[in-house]
């Protein structure tokens, strides 16, 4: 499907690799161990307890020693920023291209700067020298500067990488597999996530977890704990049915359906304009995993790679990346090409596929 590019073509495409591993790492790294050390420093001042949460009027409901407030905030942007860096770099590394990257690392170092500020900000009015109570730090204030900090950092994380174009769309128009009188084809596979997409996964349940056991050890409502754990259950579950996909190709059309069931997704055979292979970029041609909607696009990916697209007479396309994409699509162009044409006195063996191009 794809051919590595000359030397001196590769030279010039590995530049943007350094500078997204410096806004999406190397950035919120640098926040981090700021903010780590300025809180460790602060502990010495704290009482015993000091709040860590605050409930939507601005009153505290959570307290935890001063020590976790420096062991959460780098739990929480090692975990954040590994999530949305670390899936992308492969692809990089091989040269993808996108502005999605860019943005990728730009949320990575703004998030950061939304973790430290508000974390260290609050120890800080804490520390017995300014005598604020829990009930008295300035919350609102603090998620104030936590906002501009993060779309300062993020603009900068923006600006130091260099502008990156998505690269032209490669596609393949698929011969169609020779089919006998009669014939009744199936084509199955099942479209399992990537090592990408695990890790997002993962990632996420790690970063809900985290959040849900700083809730309980606070000691913060009932309400809540129970509302963190419900989410995380809820978030965790939405995620895990998305890592593998049944895909049937038959003379119905295409039908996906997650191994739960749902989510589900059809293509009619009668719905078919064009079949193509194509090869799919996760984040530079659809800003992530999972199921994605653009405008004209359904995309069910979970992988990079190979991918059946579907462009369906509305003029949307449908894609799902699974392996033997080009046996899918071989079989579709078949089913497709024999199915009667529109005009009713058509001959019943012509095809009803639009011509690629």
């Amino acid at each position: 499907m794809t051919t590595d590019p000359p030397a001196g073509l590769r030279t010039r495409l590995s530049r943007p690799l350094p500078a997204f591993i410096g806004a999406a790492l190397v950035i919120p790294l640098v926040l981090m161990l700021a903010a780590v050390i300025v809180q460790v420093v602060l502990l010495s001042r704290l009482p015993d307890r000091v709040a860590v949460h605050w409930s939507v009027d601005g009153r505290p409901d959570g307290w935890l020693p001063g020590w976790t407030s420096p062991l959460l905030t780098a739990v929480v942007v090692l975990i954040v920023s590994g999530l949305l860096a670390v899936p992308a770099l492969p692809a990089l590394r091989d040269g993808d291209r996108g502005p999605s990257y860019r943005l990728l690392a730009a949320l990575s170092a703004g998030l950061a700067a939304f973790t430290v500020v508000p974390a260290t900000g609050a120890l800080w009015y804490q520390t017995g020298d300014r005598g604020v109570a829990g009930d008295q730090v300035p919350i609102e204030g603090l998620l104030l500067a936590a906002t501009l900090a993060a779309v300062a950092v993020g603009a900068a994380a923006w600006w130091i990488q260099p502008e990156q174009q998505r690269p032209p769309e490669n596609s393949l128009p698929v011969p169609a597999h020779a089919l006998a009188p009669g014939e009744r084809p199936v084509w199955l596979r099942t479209a399992t996530a990537g090592r990408g997409m695990v890790a997002v996964t993962v990632g996420v349940f790690a970063v809900m977890l985290v959040s849900t056991c700083y809730l309980w050890l606070s000691d913060a409502g009932t309400g809540t704990v129970v509302g963190g754990a419900v989410l995380t259950v809820l978030i965790t579950v939405a995620a895990t049915v998305t890592l593998a996909f049944r895909v049937r190709v038959d003379e119905d059309g295409v039908q996906v359906a997650s191994l739960a069931g749902r989510p589900r997704f059809t293509v009619p055979i009668d719905d078919v304009e064009q079949v193509r292979l194509i090869q799919v970029s996760p984040n530079a041609d659809f800003g992530g995993y999972g199921i994605r909607l653009r405008p004209g696009v359904t995309g069910i990916i979970v992988r990079r790679g190979p991918a059946l697209e579907v462009l369906r007479r509305s003029g949307r396309r449908f894609v799902v990346t699974v392996d033997d994409a080009v046996g899918a699509a071989a079989l579709l162009t078949a089913l497709a090409e024999r199915r009667p044409d529109d005009d009713p006195g058509a001959d019943p063996h012509g095809s009803g596929l639009r011509p690629p191009g």
